[in-house]
């Protein structure tokens, strides 16, 4: 009976070149709504906001590198900028100019990571 731990398979350029900017969303826009929802400077609020703005931090610098490019990074930047905007203008329908406004800056996140990949 063989113990060995099951791998995923490595994904080809173009697959990861597409999922790229949904990975990068799935794991930076909950700490950036994290930041924003907590209220408070105390304690284990402290350490838990301090903790997720180092995520978030660490996710920015990482959708610059990798060669990426600076384009991708700053459409994942500025898509997070548009997430925080529709949290802050929440029950308005400015709402929906900001999550339109986050769509298409995913798409031109994977199309600009689509050219570099080439």
């Amino acid at each position: 009976m063989s113990t060995a731990i099951p791998t995923m398979p490595a994904l080809d350029p173009t697959t990861r070149a597409i999922a790229e900017p949904y990975t990068f969303a799935l794991v930076q826009w909950p700490a950036l709504l994290g930041l924003l929802a907590l209220d408070g400077a105390e304690g284990a609020l402290l350490g838990l906001r301090v903790l997720l703005g180092l995520w978030l931090a660490l996710m920015v610098l990482a959708s610059y590198g990798q060669g990426r490019g600076f384009g991708f990074g700053n459409a994942m930047t500025l898509a997070g900028a548009c997430v925080a905007g529709a949290w802050w203008s929440q029950a308005t329908p400015w709402v929906f100019g900001w999550l339109a406004a986050v769509l298409m800056l995913l798409l031109t996140a994977q199309r600009l990571r689509l050219r570099a990949s080439r």
